[in-house]
C-alpha cells in the first residue's frame, strides 16, 4: 500500500510541476504578445507618419547612398548613421529599398510588422516581397502602410 501511495504522490507532484511549467510558458507568451502590441500601437499612434514617409522617399530616391545593392534592390543597415532620424529611431530589424518603395521591418520569428512605403506600381516590381500583399495592413497615408504578419493590426 505504501508503494501505491508513493506512486500517487509522485504522480500528483509531476502533474503540479507540468501545470506550473505550462502556466509559466503561457504567461511568458502572453506577456510577449502584450509587449508586441504595445510596440505596434506606439508605431501606429506616436510616430510622425509624414516624417517617416518623407524619410522613406529620401532613401528610396537615393538607395545607393544608404545601402548595398542586392541585385535590383538595396539592403540598408538599420543602424546606418546616414539614415534620416525618423527611420533610424525605429530600431528596425531590416530595411529594404525596392524599385517600388521602401520596407521597414521590425519584429521577428513569425511576428514581423512594420511600414511599407509604395511610390510606384508594386505589381511591376519583381524584387518586392509580394507575400506582404496578403497580410492585414492599415493605410496610414496615401503612400504609407502599416502591416502585421501575425494578422493583428492594433485598433
Amino acid at each position: 500500500m505504501n508503494v501505491v501511495r508513493a506512486i500517487l504522490i509522485l504522480f500528483a507532484c509531476m502533474v503540479v510541476l507540468v501545470a506550473g511549467l505550462l502556466g509559466f510558458v503561457w504567461f511568458e507568451m502572453d506577456r510577449s504578445m502584450r509587449e508586441l502590441h504595445k510596440r505596434e500601437a506606439v508605431l501606429l499612434y506616436q510616430v510622425n507618419h509624414q516624417q517617416l514617409l518623407d524619410a522613406s522617399r529620401l532613401i528610396w530616391q537615393n538607395g545607393s547612398n544608404y545601402g548595398h545593392d542586392e541585385g535590383g534592390y538595396f539592403e540598408v543597415a538599420p543602424d546606418n548613421p546616414k539614415l534620416p532620424a525618423p527611420i533610424r529611431s525605429l530600431s528596425a530589424h531590416d530595411i529594404s529599398v525596392f524599385p517600388s518603395g521602401v520596407n521597414i521591418e521590425l519584429g521577428g520569428q513569425g511576428e514581423h510588422y512594420g511600414f511599407e512605403s509604395i511610390f510606384s506600381d508594386p505589381k511591376k516590381d519583381t524584387k518586392r516581397m509580394v507575400w506582404k500583399d496578403d497580410m492585414p495592413s492599415t493605410q496610414l497615408l496615401p503612400e504609407l502602410w502599416f502591416y502585421a504578419e501575425n494578422g493583428i493590426v492594433p485598433p
